[in-house]
């Protein structure tokens, strides 16, 4: 029988990864071909606002809760004290979401309402995954994707067929991501919250050490979903739809990228405290399969047969006014990026975290002069050329970083 399915954390790893690729394809051809392109690029808007919400919000006490999750005697405590923090840092969102819903005319009351609540649980379900992760109980895990999955992708597909509006897009996740995070709980009887419970003594420890990978996540979402805002504005809340759908497809890469998270990433930051030089040298020999794998993955992806891109995209989105070439860029910078992702556990093992901040905020002012110069030349090509470019110099920036560090670490070995 292959390794592969011998190792059950490694099967579930890939399960855990291949699940919401498929199911995002699945919901890539759903609306391609049944929900009309200005409506769904109005719904990919909305999400768009709440992942920058949630970037700015969750990543202070996902992070934190991740790196403080082991050093905790009482983790049914712990893990009490961040899903207070989670709702308490969601709720200082909600005259943001106020505003945002005041000053847009194209959404009601009820999408705002909805939004929020979808807002708040998935916060909810986003910690309860990682904390999940933390304690290697992979099958459970496995299980929160799913749920998030067919919160997210599949849900809203059935609500559509009858509520064909973005209100139905909405509610199906609202809906699904609440029920999904009550029954976590009503299954997890020994976790208790309170805002009373939180150590707030301990705030200034968790703000310290996950500063970095907030204004990480800012220039990184800035990169990835700003775009679609210069192309709501330059050009139609429809060509917002289908340069989604076309990142959707090249978002297929993300299949290995999510291996590396799940799977790598763990055994590298486990290693790294038992023997440091030899997770190192692994770390470089990952480097290189990851490579070659993201190289064969994407030059097949881009040389399928075109029935083949037919059957999750219809010929107007994919083949349509030079769309393929959007696509393509799309997946090769997404490539770069997941691979720059690999090469920034580097920072982390060795707490250079705060290193990432300038790289990213340098290359989220690239993407947004880049926009705001290109879109209006080259129309959505021009927005895939910009996110290549920021996703590029982020490469080359987090790999001269690792480069010049190694050689400064050998010369200093030498003196020694």
């Amino acid at each position: 029988m292959p390794r592969f399915f011998k190792n059950k954390d490694l099967l579930l790893t890939g399960l855990a990864s291949l699940v919401p690729a498929v199911c995002q394809l699945f919901f890539m051809r759903y609306v391609s071909y049944n929900i009309p392109l200005d409506l769904y690029g109005k719904y990919v808007l909305l999400l768009i606002f709440v992942s920058g919400c949630n970037l700015i919000g969750m990543t202070l006490v996902q992070s934190s809760a991740v790196r403080f999750y082991h050093e905790a005697q009482d983790k049914s405590q712990f893990i009490g004290e961040q899903v207070a923090l989670v709702i308490l840092f969601s709720c200082l969102f909600l005259p943001l979401f106020i505003l945002y819903f005041v000053m847009n005319d194209d959404y009601s009351f009820l999408i705002g309402a909805m939004l929020f609540c979808y807002f708040l649980f998935y916060n909810v379900l986003l910690l309860a995954k990682s904390m999940v992760l933390q304690a290697l109980k992979r099958g459970v895990y496995l299980l929160f994707i799913i749920a998030e999955t067919f919160s997210n992708l599949i849900l809203p597909i059935l609500i559509f067929q009858i509520w064909p509006t973005i209100e139905g897009l909405v509610f199906a996740i609202s809906a699904g991501v609440s029920s999904s995070s009550v029954l976590i709980f009503l299954f997890s009887k020994k976790i208790n919250f309170s805002l009373l419970k939180i150590k707030y003594s301990n705030l200034n420890k968790y703000f310290i050490y996950s500063y970095p990978f907030v204004l990480s996540s800012m220039g990184s979402w800035t990169i990835s979903f700003s775009d679609r805002y210069f192309i709501d504005w330059l050009i139609s809340p429809s060509a917002v739809g289908v340069y989604s759908l076309l990142s959707q497809f090249g978002g297929a890469m993300f299949i290995i990228g999510g291996f590396i998270s799940l799977y790598i990433n763990p055994i590298l930051l486990s290693e790294f405290t038992v023997n440091k030089n030899k997770t190192i040298q692994k770390y470089k020999q990952y480097s290189f399969i990851i490579l070659i794998l993201l190289i064969i993955t994407s030059f097949l992806a881009v040389n399928l047969p075109d029935f083949m891109y037919t059957l999750l995209l219809s010929e107007n989105v994919i083949f349509k006014d030079g769309n393929f070439a959007v696509m393509s860029t799309i997946l090769l910078a997404i490539t770069i990026l997941i691979f720059a992702n690999y090469i920034s556990n580097y920072f982390i093992l060795l707490k250079k975290t705060k290193a990432l901040v300038p790289i990213w905020f340098f290359a989220a002012i690239l993407n947004i002069a880049g926009n705001f110069f290109l879109i209006p030349i080259y129309g959505l090509y021009g927005a895939a050329l910009s996110t290549l470019i920021a996703y590029t110099t982020v490469f080359l920036l987090f790999l001269g970083y690792v480069l010049i560090t190694e050689r400064n670490t050998k010369a200093e070995n030498v003196h020694v």
